[in-house]
């Protein structure tokens, strides 16, 4: 009982006392953006090396607005935290990479040391279960946030499967800038009316470091759930959306690693995923993915490789757990 009447209290305090009042000041103080954005990326990570290296590579080849990503991971093993090495190692030329692991200080003093290491207009969160599979620049994203307050690539025109929800969505009543879309909050449902994603959204750096440091949260999904608390606030306010036409990034939903939400997955073993980047596989979007893709979160649609021999060893046009592994 207490531990309940305790989790309804943190809850009271991140909708009324901070989520609120802090959604209010970001936006009641907020800027269109007439020059191109201060962009950094933000990327949560744990026990998922295979995911996160498939994601930075994405972002080596497809991210083309920044090229600063913070990395705040955390492993479960030092075999894990070994393989962590070695993905931050394999990119160490080619992006500007900036691990921050929790150790035992936990998710926010860790996130706080990251935020305070770059100053920038706007942090592009992602989580590692992401894959870019089309290019981002920096003339699209100038234009999205000259008339919206929140930007993410996780959407478009084509999402109209709602994984998490396992429905179908409508898609939102909308304007079209060139290969962009913009809706206000108000119009948006399910997916579309969850502005505060850290699945390949740019949020405005006063709002995400306000919340990190005043809410009250355990890890990532906590944190992207109070964010989201005070959704009646952004209405009044109303607060702007924007996408790309087609959607631009994916979560892959091999397993859960975290035990604050039950997130729907796959349930695939992280021991077992964990032992394909041992042994030299890669995990990417396969080719067909762009034109089949319905939902920012799939089952489907991946590949696993042999790095040294580029030998396909899984081919996803059905679940992961359908395949026998090498």
């Amino acid at each position: 009982m207490e531990k309940k009447i305790h989790k309804t209290l943190i809850k009271i305090y991140n909708l009324v006392v901070a989520s609120g009042s802090l959604l209010a000041l970001a936006l009641t103080r907020r800027k269109r953006m007439q020059a191109p954005p201060e962009v950094t990326s933000l990327v949560f990570s744990f026990d998922r090396p295979l995911q996160l290296h498939a994601l930075i590579k994405s972002l080596v080849q497809n991210q083309h607005v920044t090229r600063d990503v913070l990395v705040v991971y955390r492993s479960s093993s030092p075999t894990i935290g070994l393989s962590y090495q070695r993905v931050f190692n394999s990119f160490r030329n080619q992006i500007n990479l900036i691990p921050i692991q929790e150790d035992n200080r936990g998710l926010k003093p860790a996130l706080l040391d990251a935020l305070n290491r770059m100053e920038c207009s706007h942090f592009l969160l992602y989580v590692d279960d992401q894959v870019v599979f089309k290019s981002l620049n920096k003339s699209e994203t100038q234009s999205a946030l000259a008339v919206a307050d929140v930007f993410t690539f996780r959407l478009g025109l084509n999402t109209r499967y709602c994984y998490t929800l396992n429905k179908s969505q409508a898609i939102p009543v909308h304007q079209t800038q060139g290969d962009l879309i913009f809706w206000g909050i108000e119009q948006g449902a399910d997916d579309f009316r969850y502005p505060f994603s850290f699945d390949g959204t740019f949020i405005p750096s006063l709002y995400l470091k306000l919340c990190c440091r005043f809410l009250s949260y355990k890890g990532p999904n906590s944190l992207e759930g109070a964010m989201n608390y005070s959704l009646w606030l952004a209405l009044i306010l109303r607060l702007r959306m924007a996408a790309p036409s087609h959607q631009k990034c994916v979560n892959f939903v091999l397993g859960r690693v975290q035990d604050e939400v039950a997130n729907r997955s796959l349930d695939y073993d992280i021991n077992t995923l964990h032992q394909l980047y041992l042994d030299g596989f890669e995990l990417r979007a396969s080719p067909e993915l762009a034109e089949t893709i319905v939902s920012p979160h799939c089952e489907t649609g991946f590949e696993i490789v042999d790095q040294s021999t580029k030998k396909l060893a899984i081919a996803s046009t059905q679940p992961l757990g359908q395949h026998r592994l090498p």
